[in-house]
């Protein structure tokens, strides 16, 4: 299957059935303060220089295809076949990890539906967290460290870590392998956890 231009078989066409519906999957943690800033900070920074880089790989479509698991799913729910078909249908994780993330069943549901796909495809994000706890579950995955924008507006700081983020997506999008009906969609069951135990973390 081809890219629409032609140039390689990731799997980037619009209409065929089997390919891809989305370069990235973002996903992350519901918590409210996480929502936030996926919502007002990181994805609407993310959006621009993302598209520039994939212009930049020859991609097409040019724009860019990033899903974003709608917000009113919670731990309980019933996987729904959108959220299913989603994470089937896209090339690259983009996880922000906290954590809230790691103890969420749904984030590890796609998490471990990447990993066993391919732990390459996996770009996590750190947001919140000790390296004592983040590092064990991340490594030997290479990740961007934005806890220290957490708490901080667009920074020039943060536009710039964000265009390297978009460099690197953009690139793991770009060497994608050509999609497979037999790609893993895992869901795991839930993970009971407390507040007090999430509030030593």
């Amino acid at each position: 299957m081809g890219n629409g231009n032609g140039n390689n078989g990731n799997g980037n066409g619009a209409n065929g059935q089997n390919d891809y519906r989305y370069d990235v999957f973002l996903s992350y943690s519901f918590k409210p303060d996480v929502k936030d800033w996926v919502s007002n900070k990181f994805h609407p920074t993310f959006m621009s220089p993302f598209e520039n880089e994939l212009i930049q790989c020859q991609l097409y479509p040019p724009a860019p295809r990033v899903y974003v698991a709608p917000h009113d799913i919670v731990p309980g729910d019933v996987w729904t076949q959108e959220l299913e078909a989603a994470l089937k249908y896209s090339k690259v994780l983009v996880a922000i990890c906290s954590p809230a993330y790691f103890v969420s069943n749904w984030c590890m549901s796609e998490w471990k539906a990447f990993h066993d796909r391919g732990p390459e495809l996996i770009v996590p994000v750190l947001y919140y967290g000790k390296d004592s706890y983040l590092m064990p579950l991340i490594n030997p995955i290479q990740y961007a460290d934005f806890r220290n924008f957490k708490n901080g507006g667009r920074t020039v700081s943060f536009v710039n870590a964000v265009d390297d983020l978009a460099a690197t997506v953009a690139a793991k999008v770009a060497a994608a392998p050509a999609f497979s009906n037999s790609f893993p969609a895992v869901l795991l069951p839930p993970i009971p956890v407390t507040n007090t135990a999430l509030s030593t973390l």
